[in-house]
């Protein structure tokens, strides 16, 4: 006969907000099928007092979806770790996700659980040995963003497991302090933006060099409507007080931005204001350059780099008209955008 033990009884021990510890009588155990990848087992430290211990804790390597945007239609991966000093099966795990942006949680070989109100839970978590481990896949899906939705964000919570032990016990423990995965920010569209070295030689209005190309492209429209621009000269390489210049398709983009001045082995930064914003067309690749007064300086080689810095003053609005602030663009933007490197002769 199974017995459900009082929550007192149990001798459960949550540590911190990325792991719950619990402990249970040591017996042998003969293990079935453990569901997910076996990791080691967690070692005993002063962070983790207890008696034969199962910890539980979230990963944020590899192949986990980062802290970042996550565009309409996509998914994200979060993977929680489990691992037993002692033999338990995890019956159930308990979820919550933000409501109603979080529509469904799936794991591979375990099932599917969708939202109620927020609340989710998956059967059969799996067995775990004493000494070893799994991860825990859940793939997380998403309500359709609307302009209203467009850079919210939603978070996926651990909140509680019921599990088993080899003596067969049932135990249940919802900690005060839930397993919290990355935070990640739903919008319609990810802009792409990709800098690289420029093409012309072409000297406009009075020393004014190409030093950077910027390529626009995605498969939905958006418009930019701040470009953050960082420029270092590593040696000799300056440029005077002045403005930088815009330009696509040879004509000058209407920007407004403040003049910078790059002294020697120093770096400057602007942020170019797009007057009525720069739309991008969905589909296609627009081009960008940009022109910095460069004069002659005689002495070889002197490299100017561009690149785009910092994200918090990056500004864009997605194709169903929602503005992303540079706030979420400092947190959530992990579009890898390159360099440009001008040499200045």
């Amino acid at each position: 006969m199974k017995i459900r033990l009082p929550h007192f009884q149990r001798n459960l021990i949550l540590a911190g907000s990325s792991a719950i510890l619990f402990c249970s009588c040591e017996k042998e155990y003969t293990p079935k099928n453990a569901a997910g990848t076996a990791v080691q087992a967690a070692p005993s430290s002063s962070a983790f007092v207890t008696d034969n211990l199962v910890t539980m804790e979230t990963s944020i390597m590899a192949p986990v979806t980062p802290q970042s945007f996550v565009a309409n239609g996509q998914s994200s991966l979060a993977i929680f770790q489990i691992t037993a000093a002692q033999a338990a099966t995890i019956d159930q795990g308990y979820f919550s996700g933000t409501y109603p942006a979080i529509q469904y949680i799936t794991s591979e070989e375990i099932g599917v659980a969708v939202s109620h109100n927020g609340k989710m839970g998956l059967l059969g978590l799996g067995i775990i040995p004493a000494g070893s481990g799994v991860n825990l896949p859940v793939q997380v899906y998403y309500a359709p963003v609307d302009s209203a939705t467009s850079g919210t964000t939603a978070q996926l919570s651990f909140t509680g497991v019921t599990y088993e032990t080899n003596d067969g016990l049932n135990h249940d423990f919802t900690p005060k302090a839930a397993i919290k995965a990355q935070t990640m920010c739903l919008v319609n569209n990810i802009p792409h933006i990709l800098f690289s070295n420029p093409t012309s030689t072409a000297v406009i209005e009075t020393d004014y060099h190409q030093v950077a190309k910027i390529e626009l492209t995605g498969d939905t429209s958006w418009v930019l409507n701040s470009l953050p621009l960082m420029l270092s000269a590593p040696t000799l390489a300056n440029i005077p007080q002045s403005q930088l210049i815009i330009k696509n398709q040879a004509k000058t983009v209407n920007t407004t931005s403040q003049a910078i001045q790059l002294g020697v082995n120093s770096k400057a930064q602007t942020v170019i204001n797009f007057t009525g914003g720069f739309k991008h067309t969905a589909g296609q690749k627009e081009v960008l350059s940009v022109y910095a007064k460069t004069p002659t300086i005689g002495q070889g080689n002197n490299p100017i780099v561009t690149t785009m810095y910092p994200l918090s003053s990056f500004v864009w609005t997605d194709g169903l008209g929602a503005k992303i602030a540079g706030s979420k663009n400092d947190k959530f933007y992990k579009e890898q955008t390159g360099q440009a490197a001008f040499k200045q002769l």
